[in-house]
Order: C-alpha cells, then sequence, then structure tokens
C-alpha cells in the first residue's frame, strides 16, 4: 500500500495582516491543533475536506507599556488584529472566537461611540458571504477566553452550539 504524503489542511486568510509580526497566542495554536488532530482525516477523504480560514474581524492600538511593569515600552503602540477562524468540516463548521463587532465596522450609526483605538474595515458577515455562508449556517461557535475582542460577533452565531468550559461559562455568566 503507497502511503498518502499530500497535506491534509489548507490554510486560507481573506484578509491581510497589518503587520508581519502578527502571532498568536499559543493557547489558541495549542486549541486550533487540538481541534484537527481530535478529528483526523481519512484516507478516503481528499485534501478539500478539511479547511481552515483566517477572518480579520478588527484592528486594536494598543499602549504597550500596559503590559509590563517597566518603562521599556513607554510610549509604544501596536495595532494586533482582533482574528476568527472558521473550520470547515466535514461533519460541521466551527467558529473560533468572534472578533469585534461587526457594528463597529460603521460607527456612525451607533447610539455609542467606538473607542478611536478599535476599527472593523471588514465586518465577519461579509467575510463568510464571500466563502458562499451565512453566520446560521455555522453549526459550532467556542472562544479562547471571554474578553470583549474575541466575543464581538457571538451575537451573530446565535444558531451555533455553543462548546465552552464549564469554568468558563460560569466566569461569562457569573452575576
Amino acid at each position: 500500500m503507497e502511503m498518502d504524503t499530500q497535506p491534509r489542511l489548507q490554510i486560507r486568510s481573506l484578509a491581510l495582516l497589518m503587520e508581519s509580526r502578527f502571532s498568536l497566542h499559543p493557547s489558541l495554536i495549542l486549541a486550533i491543533t487540538g481541534l484537527f488532530l481530535g478529528s483526523c482525516v481519512s484516507q478516503n477523504q481528499t485534501n478539500d475536506s478539511l479547511r481552515l480560514y483566517a477572518l480579520d474581524c478588527g484592528r486594536i492600538e494598543i499602549d504597550l507599556e500596559k503590559f509590563t511593569q517597566g518603562n521599556e515600552y513607554d510610549g509604544q503602540k501596536r495595532i494586533v488584529v482582533a482574528s476568527a477562524f472558521l473550520i470547515r468540516h466535514p461533519e460541521g463548521d466551527l467558529i473560533w472566537d468572534a472578533g469585534l463587532p461587526d457594528a463597529f465596522s460603521e460607527p456612525e450609526k451607533l447610539d455609542t461611540d467606538v473607542p478611536d483605538h478599535m476599527s472593523v474595515p471588514t465586518t465577519m458577515a461579509s467575510q463568510l458571504e464571500k466563502l458562499d455562508l451565512d453566520p446560521s449556517d455555522i453549526e459550532y461557535f467556542s472562544v479562547s477566553h471571554s474578553h470583549f475582542d474575541h466575543l464581538g460577533n457571538a451575537n451573530l452565531l446565535a444558531d451555533a452550539t455553543f462548546l465552552v468550559d464549564k469554568d468558563e461559562r460560569a466566569r461569562m455568566f457569573r452575576q
């Protein structure tokens, strides 16, 4: 029997990242890797049966000095991308994290101000539409953690099954 050495995963990006220094948090890498390893592709499936898309769901300009006790980053800022990831799988599509709210793309229509240091150049909904998907088509939704820049479009995924750790869920819904 001949061994199949073709890659089983295609990674596609819908948006250019603002900086080449973009990096993923290690826990996010581990979680995404675990999702893939836990759902291995059989020899009969094609390379197109499993896909990962990086969605650009907003930008945040951060003050680096807030992340250190020293003064080595005083006055330094960096723009980070609030990403979401779409995993297309034969048994259902999953979105991991939900970025900033799509509503931030049109701040003039909001009843409140969008902070100057946040923007959404391209909405999650429009990026899904380019893939012939509607948010209601997504079967599963999960988050790395419950910060605002990871939950911004959770309302778009209300029809999805929400996969969350028991402790994280308790933290999210505490009173």
